[in-house]
C-alpha cells in the first residue's frame, strides 16, 4: 500500500482509490496457498465483489501490474482501463535479453539477502526499486523492515518470492507472452521508469505495439518505483490516460 502513499490525494481529486496490499503482502491475510498469478487475480475479483464495485480502472505497478494485466485476460469484463507500471514479465521468443537478464538477476540475489532480516538488507533490496538511492527513505525502510519482521511474513515471503526467477515454472506458465499481449482488449498504458531494472523501455514499447490499444509513457530519471521517485508527472500521465482531453 505504501508504493501508493505519493499518488493517493492527487489521484483521489478524480477518483475514489483504493490502494490493495495483495493477498500475502503488507497487512492482509496470508494463507497457505502456492502464490501463483491466478491467486492474486481471485483475491482482487472478491475484493471488488465484496465492496459492490461491477468495473473499475486498475493500476499495478510492477507484481501488480502483472496481475492487473492478467485480469484482464481473464476478467476483461471488470476493468474499464489498464495501466500496467513496471510490471514487465514479458517473456520474448527469442529468450530474454542479456542486460536485463543480469538486472533480473541481482533483483532476485538482493530478495534473497533477506532471509537474514536487518535494516541494512532491507535498505539495499529497496535502493534497487530507485534510480537515486536517495530516494528511498528511512520512513520506507522501517516500515518495510517491521513488515517483514511480523511472523506471518517470515512464514510466507519464500513463496512471494518464488515467480522472482526466469527460468521459475511458476514465472514461466504466467508470463506475457506475445499471444497473451495481443489477447489483452482492455485500453492500456505501459508507464515506465527510464532506468526500470530487468526490464528495459525497449521491452515496454513492444508490449504496447503489441497490445491491441495501448500506449507507452516513460518517466525520465527513474526506475522501478516512479510513482514514488517523480510522482506529479506520474500522476499527470495516469489522469491524462483515465480522463483523455
Amino acid at each position: 500500500m505504501e508504493a501508493f502513499a505519493r499518488n493517493m490525494h492527487r489521484l483521489g481529486q478524480h477518483f475514489h482509490v483504493v490502494s490493495v496490499d495483495m493477498i500475502g503482502h503488507g497487512l492482509t491475510a496470508k494463507p497457505d496457498i502456492p502464490y501463483v498469478i491466478t491467486d492474486y487475480t481471485t483475491h482482487l475479483r472478491n475484493l471488488m465483489d465484496g465492496m459492490g464495485v461491477q468495473t473499475a480502472h486498475f493500476l499495478g505497478e510492477s507484481l501488480g501490474g502483472w496481475v492487473a494485466s492478467w485480469l484482464a485476460l481473464e476478467s476483461p469484463e471488470r476493468i474499464d482501463k489498464l495501466i500496467n507500471c513496471t510490471g514487465g514479465v514479458f517473456r520474448w521468443p527469442e529468450g530474454e535479453d542479456p542486460q536485463e537478464a543480469e538486472e533480473r538477476r541481482n533483483m532476485v540475489s538482493k530478495s534473497q539477502s533477506l532471509k537474514e532480516l536487518t535494516r541494512e538488507n532491507v535498505r539495499k533490496r529497496l535502493e534497487l526499486l530507485f534510480h537515486d538511492p536517495n530516494d528511498c527513505t528511512d520512513e520506507l525502510v522501517d516500515l518495510r523492515l517491521w513488515l517483514y519482521e511480523r511472523p506471518e511474513m517470515k512464514e510466507v515471503v519464500a513463496r512471494l518470492h518464488h515467480m522472482l526467477p526466469y527460468d521459475s515454472p511458476a514465472r514461466a506458465e504466467y508470463s506475457l507472452t506475445e499471444e497473451r499481449l495481443k489477447a489483452i482488449s482492455v485500453p492500456t498504458l505501459y508507464l515506465w521508469g527510464e532506468y526500470n531494472p530487468g526490464s528495459s523501455v525497449r521491452s515496454a514499447a513492444r508490449a504496447a505495439e503489441l497490445t491491441p490499444d495501448a500506449s507507452l509513457v516513460v518517466i525520465d530519471d527513474t526506475a522501478h518505483w516512479p510513482q514514488w521517485e517523480d510522482p506529479e508527472p506520474f500522476d499527470q500521465a495516469v489522469l491524462d490516460f483515465l480522463i483523455p482531453g
